[in-house]
């Protein structure tokens, strides 16, 4: 049945009495819901369906059927706009069932529209090949994916199978946990629509910021309106070239072998390419060897060619970046001594500063000349006092690049020309991140699950992860800092907070941003908590650890105390693909209708993480969804050493 746009599938399956069947709403378009009217008494109470839910409905002439009522409400289901309306006519199925077990819904039944056979539609498949998991790029990713149907398989359901063009792509840098079947319009960016159901799309990351991590999401919708996404594993994007460090044994040679290590900065995509120079004589390539960020090869010295001999090096990271800039060593003597490195006051291999200028102090031998090397390049030389005492003032760190790391190189050169190993210095020029709250707002009043919302900003270009944290009001006031965390160490900017884990109140919220070195935090937001929709309590917390195979979840339901009358609790289910299918449980009064606790089996679980999706729903037809994750760990501890 189709109408304004929208899918609706009805399942009939026999109940006790044979006069109630269940009408269950398999899939409509996000937005819409579905009112179902006893055709001849329009005056009787309707009820609201939602995706996958089923009810009770009481047909005065089972023979004539059900009003179909479509109206399309806003997010907060207050607003209703009328669309249209349908007769679906029900032949109620022999009895069965009874009890008060609601019935499995069968899906081998076949609805009936206006008695004749209905082909029901299948969601699209969506498939991503592409393995971005902990990836790294520079320049251009390519999203592989394959989208299929199950109704194209069919020739009579093909109506509702692909379009020829169904696809859409995008990315995300909120990366949030879903409680409904998609990640929604705001938080991702299209890239592209109108794609193929197959295809390999190049997309340039250039605009993409280092430190943040992302996903793609392919999304395709077919005839039928039905929609489903992929949505790939993290990745990150990564515009500083690598830079190296570059070791000889021995320092000083006159003829024979010398051995060269090459350290990179971060892991290379393949072995660099490696060659030496001798004073006045012709470049020479080098095998090397090795994996990763390190490696090595060896260069036989020619002789005739005294002096320094300097070495090169280019290597692409696995983002494909460039490099060549050697930040340590990269040279050795040939036929001389180098004079002795210089030594540095109160000498750090590795520091960390916030201020934009550092100086260096040192000595060295009296008859050489010092100079300072920053990021591969020469800023400054200068002469020794007659004691050899040196001083390096004012020196300017760059904030940007190599995250904020200057690679420092200080050596000595002598009256000959033959320069020293020198004395490598990290200088991280950290700025501290910023991270402001923009949503809620000030005063705003939250409610079931609400997003939280940051803008963290940090000009080093460094990884950001946060920490949500939440204090009431009361506390507040009486200066009792007890915050509890929400999420600690989070890389998204968004988190999805379960506000019916709290009672209703008055509470501040903050949000630390963390970079490694420095944490800054956001501003206080006061906001109010008030809960209207229903909501769950897991006897097991927030999520359910177990090292067994079978398990047995435990909770209860409840409608809210601010509304009056206190609505009765319809139905719990449970939900283990995203809410695409619904497994319906049995509900227990629990001291009232508005209270009803329920327990359900899990079995043959295998280790790993099942992030299960459930909802409750209200006389009103308002619904409650939180999510409950079962964590399987059979894998044992280590021993200690």
């Amino acid at each position: 049945m189709e109408s304004g746009g929208a899918t609706v599938i009805f399942n009939i399956t026999p109940d006790s009495p044979s006069s109630y069947p269940i009408l269950n709403v398999e899939s409509y378009l996000p937005g819409w819901m579905i009112n179902l009217y006893d055709d001849n008494n329009r005056d009787a109470p309707y009820i609201s369906l939602s995706p996958g839910e089923y009810a009770f409905v009481t047909l005065n002439d089972p023979g004539t059927g059900c009003f179909v009522n479509y109206l399309n409400y806003d997010e907060c289901k207050v607003s209703p706009e009328f669309v249209s309306e349908e007769i679906f006519n029900v032949t109620p199925a022999p009895s069965g069932g009874g009890g008060d077990t609601p019935p499995v819904l069968d899906e081998e039944l076949v609805p009936m529209l206006g008695g004749a056979p209905a082909i029901t539609p299948y969601p699209p498949v969506v498939n991503i090949f592409s393995t971005l998991k902990n990836m790294f790029f520079s320049d251009n990713l390519v999203v592989d994916y394959k989208v299929t149907d199950q109704n194209d398989t069919d020739r009579s359901a093909s109506y509702n199978g692909l379009a020829d063009n169904p696809t859409s792509i995008f990315y995300s840098d909120k990366i949030v946990n879903w409680y409904d079947n998609f990640l929604g319009s705001s938080n991702k960016t299209l890239i592209a629509k109108g794609e193929p159901k197959e295809g390999k799309y190049k997309w340039s990351v250039k605009d993409l910021v280092p430190g943040v991590l992302y996903k793609i999401i392919v999304e395709a919708v077919d005839l039928a309106g039905l929609w489903s996404q992929g949505i790939t594993d993290y990745f990150s994007v990564d515009f500083t070239a690598p830079v190296f460090t570059v070791k000889t044994n021995p320092i000083a040679v006159r003829n024979g072998d010398v051995l060269i290590s090459i350290d990179s900065s971060e892991d290379l995509s393949k072995i660099p390419e490696v060659s030496v120079t001798q004073n006045g004589g012709e470049t020479k390539k080098i095998t090397m060897k090795g994996e990763k960020s390190h490696y090595e090869g060896t260069y036989t010295v020619v002789p005739l060619y005294d002096g320094t001999a300097s070495i090169g090096v280019t290597g692409v990271d696995i983002a494909g970046n460039v490099g060549n800039v050697i930040i340590g060593g990269g040279t050795f003597s040939v036929g001389m001594n180098p004079p002795p490195n210089p030594i540095i006051n109160k000498y750090q291999e590795k520091i960390v500063t916030d201020i934009k200028n550092i100086d260096f102090t040192g000595a060295t031998r009296s008859d050489t000349e010092v100079v300072l090397r920053v990021n591969g390049v020469d800023v400054s030389k200068m002469k020794p006092d007659a004691k050899g005492n040196f001083t390096f003032t004012k020196i300017l760190l760059d904030e940007k690049k190599n995250k904020g790391v200057n690679y420092i190189n200080i050596y000595a050169v002598d009256p000959l020309g033959s320069m020293s190993e020198g004395v490598p210095i990290e200088v991280k020029y950290n700025i501290a991140p910023t991270v402001k709250i923009v949503e809620p707002i000030k005063k705003d009043v939250l409610s079931n699950v609400s997003q939280i919302s940051v803008e963290g900003r940090d000009l080093n270009g460094d990884t950001l992860f946060y920490t949500y944290q939440v204090l009431s009001q009361n506390d507040y006031n009486n200066k009792v800092f007890h915050w509890t965390t929400l999420s600690e160490n989070d890389p998204s900017s968004t988190f999805s907070w379960n506000t019916t884990e709290v009672e209703d109140g008055n509470y501040v919220l903050q949000v630390a941003a963390n970079d490694g070195n420095t944490k800054t935090t956001s501003d206080l937001v006061q906001i109010s908590v008030k809960n209207v929709l229903p909501y769950f309590r897991f006897e097991d917390g927030r999520n359910t650890v177990t090292n067994q195979s079978n398990i047995k979840i435990r909770g209860k339901t409840l409608t809210s105390v601010n509304v009056s009358p206190r609505p009765d609790i319809v139905s719990v289910a449970y939900s283990m693909d995203q809410g695409n299918t619904w497994t319906p449980v049995k509900i227990i009064k629990d001291g009232g209708n508005y209270q009803k606790k329920f327990s359900v089996e899990f079995t043959n679980l295998k280790e790993g993480t099942y992030p299960i999706l459930w909802r409750t729903k209200d006389t009103r037809g308002f619904i409650g969804k939180v999510i409950h994750s079962i964590i399987v760990d059979q894998t044992p501890p280590k021993a200690p050493i």
